[in-house]
């Protein structure tokens, strides 16, 4: 029966016997922001892509709508890219992106209250607002957290391995 010695306690739990760092992986909760993160952005191009085509098919004319397309193609194509290859300066931009969307979207919902829509309209776009607020925050903080692992894995000097 051997008795551990209490040198094996003082290690902080981060810290490795042979002096590396081990790094947690970033989470919201249970989920782990990197494939949260790419499952998101697949998403957002496919979305995008798909509105791109309801543009085209319903021949809108308006150069916002092809605007707001390419706009989230290639937010969320930035976002994919920044993720998985871990580009700290691509995912700065788009989290800063990701915060004026969430006060832009604020300021929507201030606009359809004081419009003059009938009240189920009003409640299906303040619910499709609302659902849009929560999805971007929930991107900001993925983001931010995923900013967070980049920094510290850079303050190791880069020798913990990101898989």
């Amino acid at each position: 029966m051997s008795i551990s010695s209490d040198s094996e306690h003082d290690v902080p739990p981060l810290q490795q016997p042979n002096g590396s760092v081990r790094l947690e992986v970033p989470t919201i909760g249970c989920i782990p922001v990197r494939p949260f993160l790419i499952i998101l952005s697949i998403l957002g191009i496919a979305g995008s892509f798909w509105a791109f085509i309801g543009v085209m098919v319903l021949n809108e004319t308006m150069f916002s709508s092809y605007l707001k397309c390419f706009i989230g193609l290639c937010f969320h194509t930035a976002v994919l890219i920044g993720t998985i290859n871990y580009y700290d300066d691509v995912l700065y931009v788009c989290q800063r992106l990701t915060l004026i969307s969430m006060i832009l979207s604020v300021f929507l919902v201030i606009v359809v209250l004081a419009s003059n829509l009938k009240i189920e309209q009003v409640i299906e776009l303040q619910l499709l607002i609302a659902f849009s607020i929560f999805v971007t925050a929930l991107e900001y903080v993925s983001i931010e957290r995923l900013r967070k692992y980049i920094e510290a894995r850079r303050g190791t000097g880069g020798n913990e391995s990101l898989a």
